[in-house]
């Protein structure tokens, strides 16, 4: 079966230059990135019935499935492009053409569009982001783009509203670090991302409208306070959030731990969290590397034996060796429901400042407990995991 835009009985079907547009941006964006392209002689002449808008839109999307697959490392043949190197990936009338756009690296984010008028559909848009400044578009927001790269869209419908900043910052992201054609690809076929992007990449709230209606097999990305907006109707859907850039594209790269180097004990720390279980001589370590006025919070378990004795017994040590730390009221974490555990976590961070750096001592405590403390450190990037052998040399 041919892909959408190379068969001539699919594209009849898209009967306006709007609904073939919206197919393409919604459901077959990439059609032609794995696909070994026939002879655009070929091509041409089976689509020769084309005229007017409709073809410009037909030779726009070919323009940007040919950007994407350079995008990717994947090569487009030479007749495709002599035959389409004059084409704008953005639109008829764009300045920017598709010979101009494979001089760069690039990459691509896809964002998701609410329904401006009422009763309309959800939508698609593309935010390319190029490694040269070339001639880019006035966009709301657009300043969160460094000065040295260039950024086109190209959307389903007119649009308003900076969400589009998080999935721009991620194809951003790519660029600056290198990233993989994987990657790249991931960004730009499986994932929605709809989110603004503030100072030190902290991922804003935005209102999502109707966008969660939009029919898409994709995996979706939001900032966390948006968490609370999404309606359980929704519950088929893939949602992921993120406190902010980081944490995105931890989600996106599935980078699991975030430093591959060894890393120096931080110099100022506002919090330091432990969980308490067993031996406690691993963990009372952590507690005298902090500087003084530090917050100290201390997880038990219900075994009294394996948690509250010794948690009593760390509260005694600290306030002989380490009075200036500001240890609170210890707080209790399941240890048998991670579901629970994992609750009481969020709850507890969900007033966490941006900025604010805690470390949270996971040598002790019970397995699931370090699992629930792991999983809440995915949503918040600015906790950092210790652990530590209570025989360590160092």
């Amino acid at each position: 079966m041919l892909p959408m835009l190379i068969s001539p009985q699919s594209v009849r079907g898209s009967k306006t230059t709007v609904v073939l547009r919206r197919r393409h941006l919604d459901s077959h964006f990439g059609c032609l990135l794995d696909v070994e392209l026939p002879p655009v002689a070929g091509v041409l002449a089976d689509f020769a019935w084309l005229e007017g808008e409709r073809l410009a839109e037909w030779r726009r999307c070919i323009a940007e499935e040919m950007l994407l697959r350079h995008a990717c490392g994947v090569r487009n043949p030479d007749d495709w492009l002599a035959e389409f190197a004059e084409v704008s990936p953005f639109g008829d009338g764009h300045l920017v053409k598709l010979e101009e756009c494979l001089n760069h690296r690039c990459a691509c984010g896809v964002f998701p569009l609410a329904g401006i008028l009422q009763d309309a559909p959800p939508g698609i848009g593309h935010v390319w982001i190029f490694a040269e400044p070339m001639h880019c578009e006035k966009i709301n927001g657009g300043s969160v783009i460094s000065e040295e790269l260039g950024f086109c869209t190209v959307t389903t419908d007119n649009w308003q509203g900076r969400s589009w900043q998080l999935a721009g910052m991620l194809a951003c992201r790519c660029l600056e670090t290198d990233a993989s054609a994987d990657i790249i690809r991931n960004i730009a076929m499986d994932w929605l991302a709809s989110g603004r992007v503030g100072g030190r990449g902290v991922a804003i709230k935005v209102n999502l409208g109707n966008k969660l209606a939009l029919p898409t097999g994709r995996r979706w990305l939001l900032p966390l306070d948006n968490l609370r907006d999404v309606p359980p109707s929704t519950s088929d859907l893939t949602i992921r959030t993120a406190i902010d850039l980081d944490a995105a594209w931890s989600h996106i790269t599935v980078d699991g731990t975030r430093a591959d180097t060894e890393q120096p004990w931080p110099e100022s720390l506002d919090e330091l969290h432990i969980l308490v279980g067993g031996d406690i001589k691993a963990v009372v370590a952590s507690a005298l590397f902090c500087p003084p006025r530090t917050r100290v919070q201390l997880w038990h378990s219900d075994s009294q034996n394996f948690s509250i004795l010794p948690m009593q017994a760390l509260q005694l040590v600290l306030a002989e060796l380490k009075p200036d730390l500001k240890v609170a009221e210890p707080q209790r974490l399941d240890s048998t429901d991670l579901v629970k555990a994992e609750k009481t976590l969020r709850n507890a961070f969900g007033n966490l400042q941006i900025g604010c750096l805690v470390l949270f001592n996971i040598t002790s405590g019970t397995r699931l407990m370090s699992y629930a403390v792991q999983n809440a450190s995915r949503i918040h990037p600015n906790i950092q995991l210790v652990y530590r052998d209570a025989d360590a040399s160092r």
